[in-house]
């Protein structure tokens, strides 16, 4: 409501990815792709204005495995924004990456370092709709950080499983036959 007159406001979003996945070899891999997002909105009061944004993003992320228990993952982003106010929003190139150690001899425990931003270019913008326009507020919100985290998987599956002391068997679903 806005001085006592209904609006309703319609928004829509769009979103396509087109790129392969490339794996050269056992220990690389790779996944260029191009993405493009449309984000629309309308209102029914006539002077409130439509919001039309548009990403269109040039990215890649993959994984490279070093010797047996380390792993490196990468992701990067090259976004072009229009719609929003031109200086607001700069194009960011958004860089992540993280490091992962497999520990133990079943290797059923993982250390991660994961790296947010490295760049620190990533903007966040909020659009407000008014009836007579609309307000871009650029936050400055905290995307550039380190986060560690240490995962155990503490199952213990071991054998086949039994019922009664015999071993069940399965039937062509997958599914067991209880007897």
């Amino acid at each position: 409501m806005t001085n006592n007159v209904e609006n309703f406001s319609t928004s829509w979003t769009f979103n396509e990815r087109l790129g392969p996945r490339i794996n050269p070899n056992d220990w690389f891999e790779i996944n260029p792709y191009v993405s493009y997002n449309v984000t629309k909105s309308t209102n029914t009061l006539p002077d409130a204005p439509d919001n039309n944004v548009k990403t269109t993003a040039l990215s890649v992320d993959g994984k490279v495995y070093l010797f047996e228990t380390w792993l490196v993952g990468y992701s990067a982003s090259k976004n072009y924004v229009t719609g929003i106010s031109s200086n607001l929003t700069k194009n960011p190139f958004v860089v992540n990456a993280y490091f992962e150690k497999e520990l133990f001899k079943k290797r059923n425990g993982i250390l991660s370092v994961q790296l947010f931003d490295l760049l620190d270019q990533n903007n966040f913008v909020t659009r407000v709709t008014t009836p007579t326009g609309y307000t871009d507020t650029k936050s400055n919100a905290l995307s550039r950080y380190i986060m560690v985290s240490f995962r155990i998987n503490l199952q213990k599956w071991s054998g086949a499983p039994k019922h009664h002391g015999q071993l069940m068997q399965r039937r062509g679903d997958g599914s067991f036959i209880n007897n």
